[in-house]
């Protein structure tokens, strides 16, 4: 039976939680499977990695499994669209085929980041990845809050779409990033500038530019969280939400950052377009999602200072 039909058998046949090994040749195996999230194939790890991306609607990701009572590590190549199971079927077969006619196997687990890039660029990525700087942005203000001690700072609104990014007990921040020398923002959403209770709200403005070493990452801001009382499992947790799980690619990008981040009172003379902007004070029913650009240069700005 040929590599691809006994992989097809096995997206077929397996069930829950079942691993397949298909020997390759008397040096090389590969394993098919089947768990709850999903199916796919895997080659073995000779030590544990930290590796996750995603490409159309398939995942590349490193997971630990106990077989046999034998924990083994695995870089595994996994989809869930069972009616892409054949298709699907082909790319697994270049993935496990080691050497000529597949991929160097040494060369794949010691950077699957090439593999996954390549495939990206054949297939394309349906899945738009989020932009790490936004999240950085955020991240660097949250860190920023935290050195300084401010009371009842929590990190909420990005990952879980609230209103505003981050909040303290008495000011609430929204929080924009560029790599543009423009100080053009974009707001989306209908609440993202409106005020609540008797908060004091800021907008502040993050100038980001992509370096090859020496600058902030994702990483290293998570780095400096968890020198603070941060619960780590919640805040991984967010950046998995966002698409910036742990081993993402993503989360190594570095970028150098202004020293000064602009700070703007969201008060009565900031332009902004909320539900008070209306007759009787709330947006029309037929307004569904608003988004509108801002042109910060023109407007009085601080440093921010926390």
């Amino acid at each position: 039976m040929s590599l691809i039909s006994e992989i097809r058998n096995g997206f077929a046949n397996i069930g829950v939680g079942r691993w397949m090994e298909i020997k390759l040749d008397a040096k090389y195996s590969a394993w098919v499977y089947r768990i709850q999230e999903g199916f796919g194939v895997a080659v073995e790890l000779p030590a544990e990695l930290k590796f996750s991306e995603k490409f159309a609607s398939a995942k590349i990701y490193t997971r630990t499994e106990n077989i046999g009572g034998v924990s083994r590590n695995f870089l595994v190549l996994q989809n869930a669209e069972e009616s892409l199971r054949n298709e699907f079927a082909w790319i697994c077969e270049k993935f496990c085929l080691p050497g000529e006619g597949g991929i160097d196997r040494n060369e794949l687990i010691s950077s699957p980041s090439e593999w996954w890039r390549r495939m990206s660029d054949l297939l394309g990525n349906a899945v738009r990845n989020k932009t790490p700087l936004n999240v950085l942005g955020e991240l660097v203000v949250y860190l920023r809050l935290l050195n300084s001690n401010a009371v009842g700072v929590s990190w909420q609104g990005g990952p879980a779409n609230q209103s505003h990014d981050l909040e303290t007990s008495s000011v609430d921040y929204e929080v924009k990033s560029s790599s543009s020398r423009k100080t053009a923002i974009t707001v989306t959403g209908q609440h993202q500038l409106e005020v609540q209770g008797n908060k004091v709200l800021k907008l502040l403005f993050c100038r980001f530019e992509k370096v090859d070493g020496g600058g902030y990452s994702i990483n290293s801001v998570v780095a400096g969280l968890k020198q603070h009382p941060v619960d780590q499992h919640e805040l991984e947790q967010k950046l998995a939400k966002l698409g910036l799980e742990e081993g993402c690619t993503a989360r190594e990008v570095e970028y150098r950052m202004d020293d000064v981040i602009l700070s703007y009172t969201v008060d009565g003379n900031f332009p902004k377009i909320t539900a008070t902007s209306f007759v009787g004070g709330k947006f029309p029913d037929q307004v569904m999602q608003l988004s509108y650009k801002l042109d910060l240069a023109v407007l009085s700005s601080e440093i921010f200072n926390p």
